[in-house]
């Protein structure tokens, strides 16, 4: 998967289980460049990074809601790395390679593209390279897009759902129409990738 942060780009393994993120690179000989490992969490947390059983040195980048937060240069063997800030990411990659990277910059999970011309994404990713689809959580394509068209959150569509459930139709228009309006007061950026 590749990921943009701030002006640089790396192609990263995301982190699959908690226990594959409890091992991150530990063991690992080493890194090819311009290549990181990704860990992300529910919700927001202080997480602590160990570096006792690697065996380079890492830049470790802690992010929350698509922002940098901190950028930190971890030496093998060092003890827990804890920064005050809460996480909901963290992308680590080989020392000095997160230079000119700074705090507030944006970062992107970017599509990668299959030879069927499906695109697969990483859940919480934010641009897509090519054509715009609906994936599933497994980053399936579900459907292609044209454009202009409407799509609400998996919890919106829970709560219109619900609405309907209860046949409280008056509450689910107004719902709906607070929705559409969210989207129209959004930042034409917002949509475009």
């Amino acid at each position: 998967m590749r990921i943009k942060i701030g002006s640089k780009e790396f192609e990263v393994r995301v982190s699959e289980s908690d226990e594959d993120s409890r091992i991150g690179l530990s063991g690992t000989e080493s890194l090819p460049k311009k290549e990181g490992f990704a860990m992300k969490f529910d919700g927001m947390s202080i997480i602590p990074i160990t570096m006792q059983e690697m065996l380079f040195p890492l830049d470790i980048i802690f992010s929350l809601n698509g922002k940098v937060t901190k950028v930190v240069t971890a030496q093998p063997g060092s003890k827990d790395i804890i920064i005050k800030q809460p996480s909901d990411l963290i992308i680590e990659v080989n020392a000095g390679e997160a230079e000119g990277i700074n705090s507030k910059d944006e970062v992107i999970f970017l599509g990668k593209k299959n030879d069927d011309g499906t695109v697969e994404m990483a859940e919480g990713g934010l641009k897509i390279v090519g054509n715009r689809q609906v994936l599933d959580e497994n980053g399936k394509n579900q459907m292609n897009l044209k454009g202009g068209e409407r799509i609400f959150s998996r919890i919106a569509t829970r709560k219109m759902y619900e609405l309907a459930k209860a046949k409280e139709y008056k509450k689910l228009g107004k719902f709906v129409i607070t929705e559409v309006r969210k989207q129209d007061e959004r930042p034409e950026e917002y949509a475009k990738n």
